[in-house]
């Protein structure tokens, strides 16, 4: 599990190989549960994958954000990883295209991703703080515009049709005042 925010500055003329987590997948193994929210540039620099640049061979990425802004050519790119026949790829959502997509990626768009809607999917509409991996802060600490793999981020509810980090066990009920004359009460609700 990663967030990369890595800058990449390319003055390559053509193949950049360029991943915004890893450039080559030399001996395979899976990338799971990551986000590249960096920027790559080089208007000369193509052939270029939003997660890997090069997967040389079966390479699984599973569960990851492809949020980048990737300012080079798209000659030859793939949204998440260059040589996509030796790509297994599960779960992966990205904002914009970059090159080629495939069909097992998915688009994903900036509400959905501040609101709290893609969290909240990415862990299965779970909030079973066991087992989520996805975290955003909403409504507590300093909100997140994209979900996050980080477990010191608020887990993601979803209530009355909102998405939140309040966990329904501590959800405020108003109380239903009777109007009843002559009972008094002190600060902490005790009748006196």
């Amino acid at each position: 599990r990663c967030v990369s925010l890595v800058h990449i500055h390319s003055t390559i003329n053509g193949d950049g190989t360029h991943g915004g987590l890893v450039a080559v997948t030399d001996g395979g193994g899976t990338i799971r549960q990551c986000v590249f929210a960096g920027s790559m540039e080089g208007n000369k620099t193509g052939y270029n994958g939003g997660i890997v640049g090069w997967a040389s061979t079966v390479t699984k990425i599973e569960d990851c954000l492809q949020l980048g802004d990737i300012q080079c050519s798209s000659e030859g790119s793939h949204t998440i990883s260059r040589n996509y026949g030796n790509v297994q790829s599960s779960g992966c959502f990205y904002l914009q295209p970059y090159g080629e997509t495939s069909t097992s990626e998915r688009h994903t768009t900036e509400r959905a991703l501040s609101n709290g809607s893609l969290c909240y999917r990415l862990n299965g509409n779970s909030t079973d703080a066991s087992t989520t991996v996805w975290r955003q802060n909403l409504d507590t600490g300093m909100a997140d515009s994209y979900p996050v793999p980080l477990q010191d981020h608020g887990i993601v509810y979803f209530l009355d049709g909102v998405y939140t980090n309040c966990c329904p066990d501590i959800v405020q009920v108003p109380l239903q005042a009777k109007p009843q004359s002559d009972i008094y009460f002190d600060l902490q609700g005790r009748p006196v």
